[in-house]
Order: C-alpha cells, then sequence, then structure tokens
C-alpha cells in the first residue's frame, strides 16, 4: 500500500498568558498563590505546545499536552471575562512553505479566544494525522490506532471554525482554517482511515466481494477529497504532490474494486464478466502509476502484474472452455461501496480525567460560558 498523508502543523509564537489574565483577575480582587501557580501552569502547557511544533515533536505526549492546553482554556474562560484579557494570539497558515523554514511570514494575530481554539484544534488534527501516519501498519494495534487518529482528525476538521474579524483593523484568520480548507482535510483524512481499514482486510485474506467493497468506498472518498482540492479557493495552499497521490490513489482503488469482483466473478463461472473487469481494472491501475511516480511514492505495478496473469489465464479459460462475451463496461453491474469509517464527534472534553487548573478560582463574571468555535 501506498504511503498516508500527513497534515502540517500551524506554527505559533509565544504569548505571555500571566499577565493579561492577572491584570483581569486583581480588577475584582487580590490574585492569590493558587491562581498564580494556576496561570503559570497554563503558560507551561502552551509553552510546551509552541516548543513541540518548533522541534516538530509529533509524538502522543505532545498530543496530549495539545489537548491538555485545549481543554484548561475552556475551563478559564468560564470563570473570567476573556474579552476584557486583550492577548494577541499569533499564528502562521500550517500550508505556507516559508514558516516551516525559517522565513519571515509575518504571524496573523488576534485577541479573539475562538481563533486561538480553532488554531488550537487544528494542530490537534494534524498531530493526529502524523500519530496515525507513523503507527506500523503491519500489526493490528498499529491499524487500530492509525484509523482512531485519522477518525479523530477528520472529526475536528469537519466541525472547527473560526469567528470573523471583530473590527476593521483585525487580521483576517489564515487561509488553512477556511470552511473549504476544513472540509477538504476532513475528507483527506476519512479516506485514510478507511484506506487502512482495507489494507488490514486485504492482509487478513478477506473475501473478495468484501475488499471490493471497502475499496469501492475508499474509491469515493478519494474521488470527494480531488474535488474538494482542487476548488478555486484553496488548490494553491497543497503541495503539489498531493495532488499526484491523491489521484493516484484514487485511480488504484478504482481499479483494486474491478480486479476483486473479477475474482468474485470468476468464483461464479462468469468468465466473460471477470475478463472485463480485469481488463477495466487494468486501465486504472496503469492509469495510477505515473501519477504515484510523480507523487514520490511507490505505484500499483504488482496489481498491474497481477491483473496480466489473471486476464492471461481468464482469455485462455474462455477461448477454449467458455465462450462467453465479453460485455462492454457500461453494462457491468456497478459494486456498492462499503462505509466502515466516520468522523469523531468532537468531545465535549479531550482528557476528561485530567483536572481543571481552574477549579477553585471563583467565576469573575457569572455570566461567562464557553465560546464554541465548532459548526453545530
Amino acid at each position: 500500500m501506498t504511503e498516508l498523508l500527513c497534515i502540517p502543523l500551524k506554527q505559533t509564537g509565544e504569548v505571555d498568558l500571566v499577565k493579561p489574565i492577572k491584570s483581569i483577575i486583581s480588577s475584582s480582587r487580590s490574585v492569590t498563590t493558587a491562581d498564580l501557580n494556576s496561570l503559570t501552569e497554563l503558560q507551561n502547557l502552551r509553552s510546551k505546545m509552541v516548543a513541540a511544533i518548533k522541534n516538530q515533536q509529533f509524538t502522543e505526549a505532545t498530543l496530549e499536552d495539545a489537548q491538555n492546553y485545549f481543554d484548561q482554556i475552556g475551563h478559564l474562560e468560564l470563570k473570567i471575562p476573556f474579552n476584557n484579557t486583550k492577548i494577541y494570539f499569533k499564528w502562521l497558515d500550517a500550508f505556507d512553505r516559508g514558516s516551516w523554514f525559517g522565513g519571515s511570514i509575518p504571524y496573523t494575530m488576534s485577541t479573539n479566544l475562538l481563533y486561538e481554539k480553532a488554531c488550537v484544534l487544528f494542530n490537534i488534527a494534524s498531530i493526529s494525522t502524523q500519530v496515525g501516519a507513523a503507527q506500523d501498519l503491519a500489526t493490528e494495534d498499529g491499524m487500530k490506532k492509525a484509523v482512531k487518529m485519522f477518525q479523530l482528525a477528520a472529526g475536528i476538521f469537519s466541525a472547527v471554525s473560526t469567528p470573523p474579524p471583530a473590527s476593521p483593523s483585525e487580521q483576517k484568520p489564515t487561509p488553512d482554517l477556511s470552511p473549504e480548507s476544513a472540509a477538504a482535510l476532513s475528507s483527506l483524512c476519512l479516506a485514510q482511515a478507511q484506506e487502512v481499514v482495507l489494507q488490514k482486510a486485504m492482509m487478513d485474506n478477506k473475501k473478495d466481494a468484501i475488499i471490493a467493497k471497502l475499496a469501492r468506498h475508499t474509491d469515493i472518498l478519494y474521488t470527494e477529497t480531488a474535488n474538494l482540492m482542487q476548488k478555486e479557493t484553496v488548490k494553491g495552499l497543497w503541495d503539489k504532490t498531493w495532488f499526484s497521490i491523491v489521484n493516484g490513489k484514487q485511480a488504484m482503488y478504482s481499479g483494486l474494486v474491478q480486479f476483486h469482483q473479477a475474482r468474485v466473478c470468476k468464483a461464479e463461472k462468469t468468465i466473460g464478466q471477470e475478463i472485463a473487469r480485469l481488463q477495466l481494472a487494468r486501465e486504472l491501475l496503469i492509469k495510477s502509476e505515473p501519477l504515484f511516480v510523480q507523487g514520490g511514492q511507490e505505484g500499483a505495478q504488482k496489481w498491474v502484474d497481477l491483473c496480466d496473469t489473471a486476464l492471461q489465464e481468464a482469455k485462455k479459460d474462455n477461448e477454449f472452455i467458455y465462450f462467453e462475451k465479453v460485455p462492454p463496461v457500461e453494462e457491468l453491474v456497478p459494486v456498492e461501496g462499503a462505509a466502515v469509517v466516520k468522523p469523531s464527534p468532537l468531545p465535549d472534553k479531550f482528557l476528561p480525567g485530567q483536572a481543571s487548573l481552574f477549579g477553585s478560582l471563583a467565576a469573575l463574571d457569572t455570566t461567562a460560558k464557553k465560546a464554541e468555535c465548532v459548526v453545530s
């Protein structure tokens, strides 16, 4: 199977959380040692996140730290009027190449906490793809973890949204946070989750009918992803190799649908249909080969060779035994897809077992509530 694509992270700069939040608290009452300790711990969580992004540390520990930070700012915004803090959160576009190579790309800044939360959510999803792609897909545990991570990422990207600028002077959110970008990334993650399930079915030597159905839905998801990536507003974001890889995978899985359905036809001794499907499979698999090469990945030559062998055998059997007519492609019954993955819903808390840093902090604003940066 081909490699899985990882989504790059948004880079962010250091931000002082302690001083402005301490100022808000001191306007209502004295700041306690417990307050300072909690704020310092929140600052440490964010600083760890910044360092992990800068050093490209994509581990489960990094993921948990980002999730903890997201949960903790959710706890804090229930206690203080965050819109009065005037903290300038600064982030870069994840797909801006210069941001990863020491370029002088200016940060996009906003005082809106929703912007910070949306960016952190984006990175939680991105780290999830990094963790998922790093799994050993030759093991059952590795495959399960990869599917879980890609479904989590798909769920976050399908839900995340950012607020419009609060004033004419405030900058717009970075392009990677646009609804069109999020939709394409969610679709890509879901396609890769389905792809891993398909790979496991093939490794487990499941029935050809099952593999054909799984491959068909993988084909559908990659078709949707390719269409979403080609939208005018976002197609400039992606690395050029992504287009080749996504289109190559769509063609390959479309070919594998026909290859495995041809095996079903062989078992049912409908040789004419077997030949028609093998010929179609071969065309699609050959189409995918140069796309994978352009994307820097290994292609589908193995499957082309298997098609050639099976096709030669089927034609020989038909010529000497069955004498069946080979139907045109348009007369072949479509294979129905089997969807076995879905975006994971965004949880109320990523780490429900983690205690709130601000459990003992009396609410300074009784009307405060958690601001949602997701589409309901």
